[in-house]
């Protein structure tokens, strides 16, 4: 019995981790006449590299904006994509950003991405549709830097 319970746990979190790739047809527009909530692919797309990858081009490509750093702000930015049958990045958006300012870098930095190795569904590559969260993050030496001048001005 508890080697059953054990079975269908390991089961249950295989499924649970990343298998699924949600399909909103209003964004990622590749598969229009699917209806299904979510699609299992074989394979998610991947960014050459994997993760560190991804994050070194985003490290190396953030510009951080001026007046954003004069004004210490910072957030986590959420950009929507979809990595289309080709690997092209795709219908960026904003899924989440407080500051218009840090959102137009994000939606900069990732439209410019290279391509990625897109999705596989039954054998072939489809769209599947992404989200990457971008940090905009000031280190503490920026920061008291930043306010020291602010007290002496």
């Amino acid at each position: 019995m508890n080697y059953l319970r054990i079975c269908i746990l390991i089961i249950a979190l295989e499924y649970s981790v990343g298998i699924y790739c949600q399909k909103d047809s209003t964004y990622c527009d590749c598969r229009p006449d699917s209806i299904d909530a979510f699609i299992s692919y074989e394979e998610l797309p991947s960014f050459p590299g994997g993760s560190e990858a991804i994050l070194k081009y985003i490290k190396e490509s953030i510009k951080y904006p001026e007046k954003a750093l004069g004004n210490l702000l910072e957030d986590r930015v959420y950009v929507r994509i979809c990595i289309s049958e080709t690997g092209k990045v795709e219908n960026v958006e904003i899924a989440k950003g407080k500051y218009e300012i840090l959102n137009k870098e994000a939606l900069r930095v990732v439209s410019q991405m290279p391509d990625w190795k897109p999705a596989i569904l039954r054998g072939k590559s489809v769209c599947c549709p992404y989200t990457l969260a971008v940090n905009f993050e000031i280190d503490r030496i920026t920061k008291r830097k930043i306010r020291r001048e602010r007290r002496t001005k």
